[in-house]
């Protein structure tokens, strides 16, 4: 978590643009970090799956989507 909050602060040190500084404040300042959401069963079914398919790796690069989006 501390990796990911430390090239967040990377990135953010980056943004010249004011408006989007703003945004992201507001955006993080009104997030409700307590929530908790519940799965069905079959959300559940479906997220291991999904994790299965990664650890196997089938899955796509974000270049691969982006050439099946463009081809279609």
């Amino acid at each position: 978590m501390t990796d990911l909050k430390r090239k967040l602060i990377e990135e953010i040190n980056k943004i010249e643009d004011t408006l989007i500084i703003e945004q992201l404040t507001s955006l993080i300042k009104e997030s409700d970090q307590t929530i908790e959401v519940k799965f069905s069963e079959s959300q559940l079914n479906k997220i291991k799956e999904s994790q299965f398919q990664i650890k196997d790796g089938k899955f796509h690069n974000h270049n691969d989507v982006m050439e099946m989006i463009n081809n279609d």
